[in-house]
């Protein structure tokens, strides 16, 4: 909540960066994460008003612009308007620097639990993080504990689970555990679709009211597809997506573009969002940002720079639109887009995601680890769930995530506050950084460790001017008076269909979201 602003009294404006869109005037806090839309007379105003009163603005600015009783009146409204949205206060802004969330985000409620259920794989896939362990490993937990560690789960707080791998339907038991979970709890099961038979599809579908299917497909066709996965499995992925949707069950597809792919891809969004099997189609089509880790350090060639990035997914999107545009399918989502939405539109300030927070992760022996991305990486492994014999450690899940792990602890530290040299107005906490993982150092400068970086900030700016300027007619923006035409609406979007945690800090600090897998 704002504190109340009274107008009488000195009035201060935060720092904020100008941006402009057509005639509108985009304010940006860029420290607390906000935004208004404003037209020129009303950017004068906030720009000039550093600790002047109502009175004194009058003063300055009422000339020329009608009788001073109208004009204080249009002013009076503009301003309260500014302290309802958080553009305005009584208090010059600390000069105080932001040192980081540790310590001012604590761990209140999990909201995701990831699990790895085993690491054995039809595919040999070149930018597989987990490789090392598809090759090496074919333990798994006894299906009785893994529901154990989903009961304990949710007793902390988790919505939302997930099956991965691995190839999670190589797993004899799996469709046991989809009812477990499914019964009281959403469910997105990752596969790569290429053992999906009409059988296991229907049986599959009993449980579709709660169970979200994403099938990892890289290309459009075989042939770029197999860039990344084994030859012939593009053919047999699609044929899984084909019974998965004609069982009637939500399906999305997810890809991660490389150099390779680059231009296949948004060709990939194309052909899944024309497939349509009994009025049923494609939900989804996510990108995920390739974690520079494990089989893919092998093939240098495979990482994109920002700007092809950028360009892959701007591809996707302009695909989305056309799609919908011609009525082929209205309702296909890159998801990617709809979490750069959330950035523009939903508060407060974001310091990276809720690893180690409100997500986590447990391999296939029962390690936990703070999410998904890091399940290869034993400086990440946060302590055992299970003892000598693989039974599940009653309350472990709970002692370890609340403060019995020092690798937990230590990723909890890592930050985007802003370091020596950095720029002063970026985005960083609105998108919050992206996946802390995809820094070269998780605990150094976000704009210069970051591999995405400039994605995040293109992207983040992108989806503010279209917010700000979303059913604006520019022919209605007047410079008579000074007027805020849009801002922050500063509310939150459901993470995978499922409710995110609000506000975790008092002081107006939260987690980003998992722009990777979600």
């Amino acid at each position: 909540m704002n504190e109340p602003v009274d107008l009488q009294k000195a009035l201060y404006a935060p720092d904020f960066r100008l941006e402009r869109h057509n005639d509108l005037n985009i304010l940006i806090d860029t420290n607390n994460a906000n935004w208004i839309g404003v037209n020129e007379f009303g950017a004068k105003i906030l720009s000039n008003i550093h600790g002047k009163t109502i009175d004194a603005m009058s003063g300055e600015f009422c000339e020329g612009n009608g009788s001073k009783a109208g004009f204080d009146d249009k002013l009076t409204k503009f301003l309260r308007k500014c302290a309802k949205r958080g553009f305005l206060s009584n208090s010059k802004v600390s000069g105080k620097v932001y040192d980081g969330r540790k310590g001012k985000i604590g761990v209140k409620r999990l909201h995701e639990m990831w699990i790895i259920t085993n690491f054995h794989c039809n595919l040999r896939c070149k930018h597989c993080y987990t490789m090392s362990r598809v090759n090496s490993e074919r333990g798994q937990l006894a299906g009785s504990e893994i529901k154990k560690i989903v009961d304990e789960a949710r007793g902390l707080g988790a919505e939302i689970f997930y099956l991965t791998g691995g190839e999670p339907i190589l797993r004899k038991d799996i469709l046991d555990l989809v009812a477990y979970i499914t019964r009281r709890s959403k469910l997105i099961l990752f596969t790569n679709g290429t053992l999906i038979t009409k059988e296991i599809a229907k049986m599959l579908s009993v449980h579709k009211e709660r169970l979200i299917v994403q099938v990892s497909i890289e290309g459009h066709d075989d042939e770029n597809n197999s860039k990344i996965r084994n030859k012939g499995s593009f053919n047999n992925a699609m044929r899984g997506v084909k019974f998965l949707l004609e069982a009637g069950i939500v399906v999305g597809v997810s890809s991660t573009p490389i150099t390779a792919t680059k231009e296949s891809v948004p060709k990939l969004t194309e052909l899944i969002g024309t497939l349509n099997v009994n009025g049923n189609f494609v939900r989804y089509h996510h990108l995920i940002f390739l974690i520079c880790f494990g089989s893919a350090l092998k093939y240098p060639f495979m990482t994109l720079s920002s700007d092809e990035l950028s360009q892959v997914y701007d591809n996707c999107c302009e695909m989305r639109k056309s799609l919908k545009k011609r009525k082929v399918n209205r309702s296909l989502k890159i998801t990617n887009e709809k979490i750069f939405d959330a950035y523009a539109t939903n508060g407060p300030k974001k310091d990276l995601c809720g690893a180690g927070y409100t997500i986590l992760a447990v391999d296939n022996v029962g390690d936990l680890y703070p999410c998904a991305s890091t399940i290869s990486d034993q400086k990440y492994s946060s302590g055992s769930l299970v003892d000598e014999d693989g039974k599940y450690i009653s309350g472990r899940l709970k002692g370890l995530w609340e403060g019995g792990s020092k690798k937990l602890d230590d990723v909890r530290g890592y930050s985007v506050k802003r370091r020596g040299g950095e720029p002063s107005d970026d985005l960083r906490f609105f998108h919050g950084g992206g996946c802390w993982y995809n820094m070269k150092d998780p605990e150094g400068a976000f704009s210069k460790e970051h591999f995405f970086a400039k994605t995040y900030e293109e992207k983040t700016l992108e989806a503010i001017k279209r917010a700000a300027c979303d059913d604006l007619d520019d022919d209605d923006i007047s410079n008579k008076f000074p007027k805020l035409y849009s801002y922050m609406s500063r509310e939150r979007i459901s993470c995978a269909g499922a409710r995110k945690t609000l506000d975790l800090s008092d002081d107006a600090l939260d987690l980003g979201y998992c722009i990777c897998f979600s």
